[in-house]
């Protein structure tokens, strides 16, 4: 597609989402203002056009998720050769994985109540990388949209307590949210995890069973091994 061919498609968009994102008060930003590079809007702006961003912004988490898993992946200041981006990307946070953010920012750009990529990445930035500043970004922009959703709350009083070193309180925060059935199973770890280090077993038990029932096998050899550990069966 031709850079004149994708802006007619964004202008199109544009013309037919602007009443939705803007008139009637809606939270979803009209489509000439996200943040999308070349090939984002080139990718998005067909499903856009047929009022299809929730099935865009899927898209765009599918390649989160395969940016995020690709080994070796650095920033500015990581010591392992930079990916080569595509067209419109570049690195804009950092340490490891500098875009994540920035690509969780236009996948919320497209769906505001996505909230499983905000939890997903903020749990990621903020206790996987080290990167809480970064996570309290994407939550502050998650909550500014969608500010009825309490998790966005428990994630950032978690954050604050974790920058403190205060473990108990960032488990309290977060006990509540490992309850929701759509929680990202990389926190659940992160929970069960701080069970043990505080002592609660069976908490960390059953959390441990809930992660190797869950469709992440990412975790599920840990979780085998936490159990073990436990001296708890994996059932």
């Amino acid at each position: 597609m031709t850079p004149a061919v994708a802006a007619g498609a964004v202008a199109a968009a544009v013309l037919l989402n602007t009443a939705a994102g803007r008139v009637f008060g809606s939270p979803l930003p009209p489509p000439d203002e996200l943040r999308l590079t070349y090939d984002d809007a080139v990718r998005s702006a067909g499903l856009m056009s047929l009022g299809m961003r929730r099935l865009a912004a899927d898209i765009e988490f599918i390649r989160l998720l395969m940016y995020y898993g690709s080994a070796g992946e650095q920033g500015q200041d990581g010591s392992a050769d930079a990916h080569a981006h595509p067209e419109g990307e570049h690195d804009d946070g950092p340490g490891a994985y500098p875009q994540l953010a920035s690509r969780t920012l236009r996948i919320l750009d497209l769906d505001p109540w996505f909230s499983y990529v905000a939890l997903y990445s903020a749990a990621a930035l903020a206790f996987n990388l080290d990167q809480p500043d970064q996570a309290l970004a994407v939550l502050r922009h998650a909550a500014a949209r969608d500010p009825k959703n309490w998790q966005y709350r428990a994630y950032v009083a978690a954050i604050g307590f974790s920058k403190t070193g205060d473990a108990a309180k960032v488990h309290r925060e977060l006990e509540p949210v490992v309850r929701d059935p759509e929680c990202p199973t990389m926190l659940k770890n992160i929970v069960a995890f701080l069970s043990r280090r505080l002592g609660r077993r069976e908490q960390a038990i059953g959390l441990y069973r809930e992660i190797l029932r869950s469709r992440d096998k990412n975790y599920h050899a840990m979780a085998e091994k936490a159990l073990q550990e436990l001296g708890a069966e994996a059932r």
